[in-house]
Formats: C-alpha cells, sequence, structure tokens
C-alpha cells in the first residue's frame, strides 16, 4: 500500500487541488494523505468531501514553520505503508500512477515521478490543436485541470514504448515515491540537505545509490 505526504504552507488553493488529485487517482492503491501544515498565516483545512474520502485524510497543523524536511519528517512520523509518496503542494497525480507504482515498483527503492511541474522531468507540452503530439522542453508544463494531467500521462505512456520504470542516478522535484525499509536503511531523511529542503531528492538519490539501492523514473 501507499501512504502519501504532502507539506503546505500558505497557498491553500493549489494544495488542496493536490489533495483532490491524490484522492482521485488513489484507487485501491493508496491508504491514508497527510496533509502537513507548516505554521501557513492561516490553517489550512480540508474540504468536508475529503473527510469523506475513501482513504483517511489526515491533517498536520504545526504551529511554526521549520522548513520543508522538518514538515515532511512530520509526516512520516505517523504513515504505516511501505511505499511513501512525498508530494510538492503544487503537485498533480494524474489517475493511473499510483497503480503503476503499486505494479512496477517491485524491484525499486526510490522512484521520481513524471509531474506537472517538474522542469525537464515534467509532463511532456503538448501543443494547441496536435492532440496527437508531446513536446518535452524545460518548462513548467502545468495541466490547466487534473482531466488534463491524467490525459496527458495517458498520452505518455501511450508514445513511450520503454520498461515503465527506467533506472536513473536521480531525478527532480518533489514528487517521489520512497519505499520506507529503504530509508531506515540510509538513516531516514535528516543528514540529506539544509532544512530547506533544496536538492532533498538528489541528496537523497546519492545516500541511496551508495546503499546500492535502485532508484528510477516512472
Amino acid at each position: 500500500m501507499i501512504d502519501v505526504v504532502i507539506p503546505v504552507h500558505g497557498v491553500h488553493d493549489t494544495a488542496q487541488h493536490a489533495v483532490d488529485s491524490v484522492t482521485r487517482a488513489a484507487g485501491r492503491d493508496v491508504s491514508r494523505v497527510v496533509v502537513v501544515d507548516d505554521g501557513s498565516p492561516s490553517p489550512f483545512s480540508l474540504r468536508a468531501s475529503d473527510l469523506d474520502s475513501d482513504i483517511e485524510v489526515l491533517t498536520i497543523r504545526r504551529k511554526r514553520a521549520s522548513g520543508y524536511l522538518s514538515a515532511v519528517e512530520s509526516g512520516l512520523e505517523i504513515v504505516k505503508s511501505e511505499w511513501i509518496v512525498i508530494l510538492n503542494s503544487d503537485a498533480e497525480i494524474p489517475v493511473g500512477l499510483f497503480a503503476s507504482l503499486a505494479e512496477h515498483g517491485a524491484d525499486w527503492d526510490l522512484i521520481g515521478f513524471v509531474s506537472n511541474n517538474a522542469g525537464v522531468f515534467s509532463v511532456p507540452y503538448q501543443p494547441p490543436r496536435m492532440r496527437d503530439r508531446l513536446i518535452l522542453r524545460h518548462r513548467r508544463n502545468k495541466p490547466d485541470d487534473t482531466d488534463t494531467s491524467t490525459a496527458l500521462h495517458r498520452l505518455w505512456l501511450k508514445n513511450y514504448q520503454g520498461p515503465a520504470v527506467v533506472e536513473s542516478p536521480s531525478f527532480h522535484g518533489f514528487c517521489f515515491a520512497v519505499r520506507a525499509s529503504a530509508l531506515i536503511q540510509i538513516g531516514g531523511l535528516r543528514g540529506c540537505t539544509r532544512n530547506s529542503g533544496r536538492g532533498l531528492e538528489t541528496d537523497l538519490a546519492i545516500r541511496m545509490g551508495e546503499a546500492g539501492l535502485r532508484i528510477g523514473i516512472l
């Protein structure tokens, strides 16, 4: 099973959209979503529909902002599943991604996702009036909504004929899955990077690579 941790500081509408995309894509593979409000000026509140979701959706409220890494660690304290997905509050999860992780993740320990806002690892850009073409370019390819994100993800899978998970020494963006047992093996996130969280995924990949663990991109 999969647990999801989403650190939030302000930008409540964007964060709610991230939560919506996760609950929509959860299927039978996600157990719980943990939203960590890292000292936002006004507390983040989940919509009533989230609380009635088939999966457990929790909010941790931290009175004082302590940084991205610290917020993630607060979420890690209550997750229970073998796979932990860590998302930025502006990430969008397309329908089918969690199912792909559950199906293809068995031989991997750290998997970066092709996402909506990850530079060169973003979901490919689809030009207007060119519904059968995808373009990779280093820019923010943010879909207008989750339906668009899901459609692009399916088009990407249709055009890409290689293995589901591609081996890579690292990836980019706070949109990735880490195996809980692998995280324990390397001593957790502390020591990966300074508390700002910048470069967390790169430092994490380096440490896991040095420990002989497998890293890929889905």
